[in-house]
């Protein structure tokens, strides 16, 4: 199941773009990305592995939005983020892959 190695390089990118200092205190709501129905990968499995993969990382909790797209594209489209600041509400902020 190749989605699984998928999976876990997914969190390691999104793990390596939260470390940049502009990000400093956000935390992953949802990744969205863009799955071509000719790259090879089942949308259902990477999901189920995104959740296994997750567990236990700074993305505990995150959702993995997969929307299909014609030709063999996988690409982060981008990263749906929150802040949360003491004593005010979360603030939400989607920023391209």
């Amino acid at each position: 199941m190749h989605e699984l190695a998928l999976a876990e390089s997914l969190v390691d990118l999104v793990e390596g773009r939260l470390a940049a200092p502009d990000l400093a205190g956000r935390m992953v709501v949802a990744a969205h990305l863009r799955v071509g129905r000719d790259c090879g990968v089942l949308p259902d499995a990477l999901a189920f592995c995104w959740e296994a993969v997750t567990t236990g990382t700074t993305l505990t909790g995150s959702r993995l939005e997969i929307h299909e797209t014609d030709g063999a594209e996988l690409v982060l489209a981008s990263l749906e983020l929150r802040k949360e600041e003491p004593c005010a509400p979360p603030v939400a902020a989607v920023i391209p892959g």
